[in-house]
């Protein structure tokens, strides 16, 4: 009879410890007489002894199950290193974090293997100081499943030790931190991003003051002309905004710069072209050029009379080699066009600053019956960010 058959017989006999008459018992199933010195007393604390045996042994198995749950929920996997013979003992879910199946032997070396070369030796010294300097292991590092995919993981281990010091076995945890590791990539270029839009935008904003104060003629019309410029760059920055700065589409930008001069207007804009994305710099570009092209509509051209109107077309036309965007802006309706004696801000701004954020040409043509406007850049140019 061994002594969990004792504890955890099926009958369920024993005695009553005042009377000595038969009584249900936890451990029931033998005779009295087969324990002739247990006495009553006994008999109720071997019964005490087996109820809280078997509460242990649940409560025991309930831990086990949460544990196993807590470890499976969290990707955690279990080791332990052997560092006299150098055998590796691993969870399944260690296994998993290194890209292995449950069944499958994972032994020290392809753990090692597993790590990535450029981490490798970094790995190896941090378990080896923590070892000598009897601390906690704790380090993050590479690794490449078999199929090649690189994963992050958080390692986490303490060693045991002989009397005289000697180490026996280092045991810990391993942990898949892949998707930790690339939301903080994510958040350190979204902040790297942020920086050099803003940057971008001082220097903007820098150069519209500072042209605009050197040729208005007094400070009141300075200040009409930067609270229209500020205000088509804020719009156009909502666009982005809306896009996640990953850019819009030239029909956005369009309907964002000209609202304010009657984009909504029947017959005033005609505008049509295929839908082309541009990165966020490119789009803020073509916002200006086109604040500055209908501002000067407004004043001098098409959109200072009744009947004047302007057509807006693009389309991608195949060049040497590449794609190329093809933008037009035609003024029609307006007053007679007299080219200007020099070049002002606005018109340097289209065909200067616009040309270099597309990587191509922009050039705008005094005709007779209307300004016309021609921007042509590499497809390429107008998608890369930057």
């Amino acid at each position: 009879m061994t002594a969990t058959t004792f504890l955890f017989g099926a009958g369920t006999h024993g005695v009553r410890p005042s009377s000595g008459a038969a009584r249900p018992s936890m451990f029931g199933g033998f005779p009295h007489e087969a324990f002739p010195d247990l006495d009553a007393h006994g008999v109720v604390i071997l019964d005490r002894l087996v109820s809280e045996a078997k509460s242990r042994t649940v409560a025991l198995a309930l831990s086990e199950e949460r544990l196993r749950f807590t470890q499976e929920a969290g990707r955690i996997g279990s080791w332990t290193l052997d560092l006299a013979t150098m055998s590796l003992e691993s969870s399944d879910g260690c296994k998993a974090n290194f890209g292995r199946n449950p069944g499958a032997d994972f032994t020290y070396e392809a753990w090692i293997e597993g790590v990535h070369p450029d981490d490798r030796a970094r790995m190896r010294d941090a378990i080896s100081s923590a070892i000598a300097g009897q601390t906690h292991y704790d380090h993050e590092y590479r690794i490449t499943y078999p199929d090649g995919a690189v994963h992050w993981i958080h390692a986490r281990g303490h060693a045991s030790y002989q009397p005289d010091g000697r180490p026996l076995t280092i045991a810990g945890i391993s942990l898949d931190i892949t998707d930790r590791r690339r939301a903080e990539a994510h958040r350190d270029l979204l902040a790297k991003e942020l920086a050099h839009r803003v940057k971008n935008t001082l220097a903007t904003v820098q150069s519209i003051i500072r042209q605009t104060l050197r040729r208005s003629a007094s400070l009141e019309e300075a200040e009409a002309i930067l609270d229209a410029r500020i205000m088509a760059l804020a719009a156009a920055h909502d666009v982005l905004i809306r896009d996640t700065w990953e850019g819009a589409t030239l029909n956005e930008v369009v309907g964002v710069a000209l609202r304010p001069f009657g984009a909504d207007q029947e017959g005033r804009f005609t505008c049509s072209g295929p839908n082309v994305h541009l990165a966020s710099r490119v789009a803020l570009a073509f916002a200006m050029a086109l604040h500055e092209l209908a501002t000067n509509a407004v004043k001098y051209g098409a959109l200072s009379t009744e009947i004047g109107t302007v057509l807006l077309t693009w389309d991608i036309l195949d060049g040497e080699g590449m794609e190329q965007l093809r933008f037009q802006w035609e003024e029609a309706g307006g007053p007679a066009v007299v080219p200007p004696t020099r070049a002002g801000f606005g018109s340097r701004m289209i065909e200067r600053a616009l040309a270099v954020e597309i990587s191509g040409s922009a050039e705008i043509d005094y005709r007779l019956s209307g300004i016309h406007f021609t921007a042509t850049a590499p497809l390429s140019e107008i998608l890369r960010g930057g």
